[in-house]
This record gives structure tokens, sequence and C-alpha cells, in this order.
């Protein structure tokens, strides 16, 4: 995990990081192993003339 959000010293009980971990843990318990992966997800923007953006159309 990159960070895990505190406050007051503790845990988050409600950051997704710390979520996570916790149900991780519990599978391990368990004898269980979580496998996931990233999917990293963005969007290209071109300015056009009137300097406002568009999402630009998909590459073939």
């Amino acid at each position: 995990m990159v960070c895990i959000g505190h406050v007051d010293g503790k845990p988050w009980p409600y950051d997704s990081r710390y979520v996570l971990q916790q149900q991780v843990e519990r599978l391990s318990q368990r004898g269980w192993t979580l496998n996931t992966g990233l999917e990293p997800e963005f969007s290209l923007f071109k300015r056009d003339a009137a300097d406002s953006t568009a999402i630009r159309p998909p590459i073939p």
C-alpha cells in the first residue's frame, strides 16, 4: 500500500486502502490470497480555436 489515511493517529476506518488491507488480512487467515491489478484510465483533450476542450476521438 502506498499510504493509509490516519485521523488522530489511527487508521481512518473508511479509507478504501485501509478497508482493502483489512479484507486481505481476513482472507489470509482463511488461507486465501487476493490477486488484483490496476486499470489506469485517462482521457486526451485538445483545445479548439474557441479555446474550449473536447475529448479526442479514439485512434483506430
